[in-house]
């Protein structure tokens, strides 16, 4: 069999996005450090750091105590976690028609990327009006502009130190998310919203999905969940 195509097969079995129920994700050990916070400065309270990029990114995840805490779950245009996870609780959904009630405009026959309004953008709401949940280029670029190491902090905390080209960092907890009432693909995978709703998929929305295999290489890539589950935030601002 050609190794190329042996080699495509494996990684195709790799891939596991957030919105995936599937758990089987590689466990890792590896020796504790010591992780070095961060900032570059504090807008409304509220640490950021400058990785290079096009916009700065927080330096935890909204409602995280510390960096390395996931934070609240939230539903993809909601604003505050709550108990349970599903259509019926989701705010933009209608339980007669089932069918979603915002952010579902369609022109022609096509359907345009649409982003968050400041009123239904979670990061906007609790931390003020300079920082919103970042777009999905925005975490295009987080993704592919900058090294993501798998790290696990001196206690005991797992997930992945983002270094940007300049040489600064953040780091991103796995923090899975929430379906129903269960918390899944906790310390296995990292992932949060974007602003944008899934150009292909009216009930969805693309996220930021990373994972690493069992050698510690760390996979990132464009996904997309039901916009009923309840993912972390992380803020950007400008």
């Amino acid at each position: 069999m050609n190794k190329n195509y042996i080699n495509i097969l494996i990684f195709s079995l790799l891939i596991v996005s957030c919105s995936d129920s599937s758990d089987n994700v590689a466990e890792t050990v590896i020796p504790n450090k010591a992780y070095s916070y961060d900032k570059a400065g504090q807008i409304d309270g509220y640490d950021y750091q400058d990785l290079g990029l096009s916009v700065k990114w927080a330096t935890k995840n909204l409602g995280a105590d510390n960096y390395y805490d996931a934070g609240y779950y939230i539903s993809w245009g909601e604003t505050s976690p709550k108990g349970e996870y599903t259509w019926e609780t989701y705010l933009h959904y209608d339980l007669t028609t089932k069918q979603v009630t915002k952010y579902d405009e369609i022109v022609g026959n096509d359907l345009p990327i649409i982003t968050l309004e400041a009123m239904d953008d979670a990061a906007t709401v609790n931390m003020g009006s300079k920082w919103r949940m970042p777009t999905d280029e925005e975490i295009t670029e987080l993704r592919t502009k900058c090294e993501w190491t798998f790290f696990q902090t001196d206690n005991g905390n797992i997930g992945y130190v983002v270094t940007g080209p300049n040489g600064k960092n953040i780091f991103i907890p796995t923090g899975g998310y929430m379906k129903k009432n269960q918390l899944k693909m906790f310390n296995k995978s990292a992932c949060f919203w974007s602003s944008n709703l899934s150009i292909n998929f009216v009930e969805k929305a693309y996220e930021l999905t990373a994972y690493n295999s069992s050698d510690n290489e760390v996979f990132r890539y464009e996904g997309v969940a039901e916009r009923y589950y309840g993912e972390p935030i992380r803020a950007v601002v400008k």
